[in-house]
C-alpha cells in the first residue's frame, strides 16, 4: 500500500499497476477535504491506524468488483488478518449500512449460486456464501 486517504479507502501499486481499493462493507469517517469541508470526528485517527496497518506494506486485495468511482471494493489481508474487520474491531469503522455496487451485488449473487468456479469462490466461506456477522452466533462461536 503506498497511501491511505482515511479509514477505508487506499492507494496499492503493484509493477506498473496502480488500483485505488474502497474497503468493502466498512465504513470510517471522513477526513477533512480543504478549508471547506470538515472532517468527522475521528477521521484522522482512522486514517493513521489503518495506515499502521498497512502502509508500505505487501497486502493480499480481495476484490469484490467495482464501485461507482471505479475504485475496487476489497478487503485486505494482511499475514491472515482481514484488515477490514479489524477497523470494525477498533471501533473506527462501522459495518456500511449503504446499497451495494452493482459489481458487488452481482459478485454475491453468483456466489450464491455456487455453480461452476463460484462453487468453491470465494475461498473460505461458509456454506451459503455469507460470513457471520460481527456479533452473531456464528461469529461467536
Amino acid at each position: 500500500m503506498t497511501r491511505v486517504y482515511d479509514g477505508d479507502t487506499v492507494l496499492a501499486r503493484a509493477n506498473d499497476l496502480v488500483i485505488k481499493v474502497r474497503l468493502v462493507g466498512i465504513d470510517a469517517p471522513e477526513v477533512s477535504h480543504g478549508k471547506r469541508k470538515p472532517g468527522q470526528p475521528y477521521g484522522r485517527k482512522a486514517q493513521k491506524f489503518l495506515a499502521s496497518l498497512v502502509l508500505n506494506k505487501t497486502v493480499e486485495i480481495r476484490a469484490y468488483g467495482l464501485d461507482r468511482y471505479n475504485r475496487v471494493l476489497g478487503v485486505l489481508v494482511l499475514n491472515g488478518r482481514d484488515i477490514n474487520l479489524e477497523m470494525i474491531k477498533a471501533g473506527l469503522a462501522e459495518v456500511y449500512r449503504g446499497r451495494p455496487s452493482r459489481g458487488f451485488r452481482m459478485f454475491l449473487r453468483l456466489c450464491s449460486l455456487r455453480a461452476g468456479r463460484w462453487k468453491e469462490f470465494p475461498p473460505g466461506l461458509p456454506e451459503g456464501g455469507r460470513r457471520p456477522t460481527v456479533g452473531s452466533p456464528a461469529a461467536r462461536a
